[in-house]
């Protein structure tokens, strides 16, 4: 039984710090998890928090039932300050017999009290609750996400509220706040606003998805537009519609439609210009990425879930910032093609394809440098070769890339392979620095340095652990193709 519930869309800045705010879900039952229930204690106020649940609806013929990624995952999302304490039952009234909770970076500890599954939090935080669950592929992941509160969330006032309102004109002059409340608001079949090219944001504009907002459909903008804001604890999904590869090419060697990702482009924000803003929602089930976002902007608190290949996590404009984040995606998580990136304090589960980290597909070159530091990579879930299985990746890259560093970076579990770097003709990746990077577990196939007519220069690894040892060329089996300079290995 829910106790207290207040919309944040309500609630001014300083009061949405005073109380707990639990999710109270779209209204439907249809997207409630079937397996588990949440409840929140925290800040005088205590509730349930409604648990979604999106079905692996990947379709893959070579991967037999229960052997590719998760049969579902399930997320609840609330936000608190100060200390809460959370609770997980399974529906089905059974007793969980083992629990653990990631990343292991966070220290927290679970217990089994009865039918529960109880834990508390002093901040907020991006966890995976492993409960009955085995070593290798989780089937039913239970993901918690606990938000700081919302900072200066619109009021009523200064809203065009979807709910009321329906979308606003095309052709309006003047910024607006664009406010959906909870429900579920399909922007594709009840406006006719297909993914592509998605409800166009203006410069200045404002989005706002309330806690318990499901909204089906797509944002953008043009090359020109600046300063738009997307925010909120509410769901941006792309459910129902079509995968992108399936619409575009079916998944069959003798298609006859030339693939083209710029044709498609069908992502669940992208947002072109300079200076913008996305913080706090959730992104499930998009039909290509999740986010795509241009130079000098800032994105804090997302998260994104993907199930097939080409759903990527975000792809990142040169000066941008990127914190905070979770992503357990079916492509490339984090695409760093371009220069002055920032990024720190983030999650990913990496499922069966693509990089946690993709330097190119043949795009972009480096000169400026970029950093990424203070990252949990809890799953690698890779296990077949493939162009993109290396948690570090370059497929192709035809341009310089220059004074990269990654710091503090923890990978639990095995990995299937570490780094795989493909340096192409006119390509290069020099000033490469690997510091604090460890494994918990085994490289389970080998790392790869591959000169394909471009070079290597200055790769430092230092403070490199596999399996709690420090490392060399040697023990991390490393193989090298063409011209490679050896490594610079440091303590």
């Amino acid at each position: 039984m829910i106790r207290i519930i207040l919309p944040i869309f309500l609630l001014s800045a300083s009061l949405a710090c005073a109380q707990l705010i639990v999710d109270p879900g779209p209204g439907v039952e249809s997207l409630r998890s079937k397996i588990y229930q949440v409840s929140v204690k925290g800040n005088g106020g205590e509730g349930d928090s409604y648990v979604y649940q999106s079905d692996n609806n990947a379709d893959f013929k070579m991967f037999p039932p229960g052997t590719f990624m998760a049969t579902a995952n399930h997320w609840t999302s609330f936000c608190f300050d100060g200390t809460a304490t959370v609770r997980i039952r399974k529906l089905d009234g059974s007793s969980p017999r083992s629990v653990r909770i990631r990343p292991a970076s966070a220290g927290i500890q679970a217990e089994i009290i009865g039918h529960e599954v109880v834990f508390k939090l002093d901040r907020p935080r991006q966890l995976s609750v492993e409960i009955d669950a085995p070593d290798e592929l989780i089937p039913q992941p239970l993901l918690i996400f606990a938000n700081p509160p919302e900072k200066n969330p619109p009021s009523p006032a200064e809203s065009w509220n979807y709910a009321e309102k329906g979308l606003p004109s095309a052709d309006r002059k003047k910024p607006l706040v664009l406010h959906f409340p909870r429900g579920v608001h399909n922007l594709v079949r009840t406006e006719g606003v297909p993914l592509n090219p998605g409800f166009r944001l203006r410069s200045g504009d404002k989005v706002h998805l309330a806690h318990g907002a499901y909204v089906i459909g797509a944002f953008r903008s043009t090359s020109d537009a600046r300063n738009i804001r997307i925010s909120g604890r509410g769901t941006l999904s792309a459910l129902g519609e079509p995968f992108v590869k399936t619409k575009y090419r079916p998944l069959k060697p003798d298609a006859d439609i030339e693939f083209s990702y710029s044709r498609c482009g069908e992502h669940l924000v992208q947002l072109q210009g300079r200076d913008h803003h996305v913080e706090g929602i959730v992104f499930t089930d998009p039909a290509h990425f999740c986010i795509n976002i241009s130079d000098a902007s800032r994105v804090e608190n997302i998260k994104c879930f993907g199930w097939h290949y080409s759903t990527d996590g975000i792809g990142i404009g040169s000066d941008t910032v990127l914190r905070d984040s979770f992503f357990k995606c079916n492509d490339d998580s984090i695409k760093l093609y371009n220069d002055g990136i920032d990024v720190a304090n983030c999650v990913i589960w990496q499922q069966f394809n693509g990089a946690a980290f993709q330097f190119s597909w043949g795009h972009g070159g480096v000169k400026k440098g970029f950093t990424v530091r203070d990252i949990d990579i809890i799953h690698d879930e890779h296990r077949r070769d493939a162009n993109n299985r290396g948690l570090f990746s370059c497929v192709k890259l035809e341009k310089p890339m220059r004074g990269m560093l990654f710091e503090n970076i923890r990978v639990e579990g095995d990995s299937f392979r570490l780094i795989d770097l493909r340096v192409h003709q006119g390509g290069s990746i020099s000033d490469l620095t690997l510091r604090n990077v460890s494994v918990q577990g085994r490289i389970l196939d080998a790392n790869y340095l591959r000169a394909r007519g471009g070079s290597f220069g200055n790769l430092v690894i230092q403070g490199l652990r596999i399996g709690g040892t420090s490392v060399t060329a040697e023990s991390m089996k490393l193989v090298t193709e063409g011209e490679v300079p050896p490594p610079n290995f440091k303590p």
